[in-house]
């Protein structure tokens, strides 16, 4: 098996898992707790949690990512990251408001399929991404998550 083989067979293996706890958590806890609640209610908790995204932008300091990981991935994740926490966050203070969660979903949605159609188009081995590695394993299920979550609520409110 080549070294890219191997690195993408463990990365999906690690993200799967992490996917496989959280819509766990998910569909057990969370959904039952935002079923009753009102559109703000429900998605405040999922927004506060998006915030946290801005995280991502650390791929862009010395140390974090590997010198090897190209560089139009690594300015793809953290200005997405960036822009999609800010737009959560405003969402959040703005009190959850309709508008802004869906430009929310629409923002943080474009920023994960710009990244994976980086991931594919750069070739970027999992090993390049240093520590980062781990935010990517662990917030990527939790993001798409939230992402489902938030879009269940707005077309649970409209309809």
């Amino acid at each position: 098996m080549s070294t890219y083989a191997f690195e993408m067979t463990l990365f999906a293996i690690n993200v799967s898992l992490v996917a496989a706890v959280v819509a766990f958590v998910a569909t057990r806890w969370v959904v039952p707790a935002l079923a009753p609640l009102t559109l703000a209610a429900s998605t405040a908790p999922l927004l506060a949690v998006s915030g946290l995204r801005a995280s991502g932008a650390a791929v862009l300091l010395p140390g974090v990512a590997t010198a090897e990981i190209p560089s139009a991935f690594a300015a793809a994740l953290a200005y997405g990251d960036l822009a999609s926490a800010a737009v959560a966050v405003l969402a959040l203070w703005a009190g959850c408001r309709r508008g802004l969660v869906w430009l929310y979903t629409v923002v943080g949605l474009g920023d994960l399929a710009v990244v994976g159609v980086h991931i594919v188009t750069t070739g970027v081995m999992p090993s390049e991404l240093g520590a980062a590695y781990f935010l990517v394993v662990l917030m990527v299920p939790v993001l798409a998550t939230c992402h489902a979550l938030i879009v269940w609520r707005l077309l649970r409110a409209e309809g």
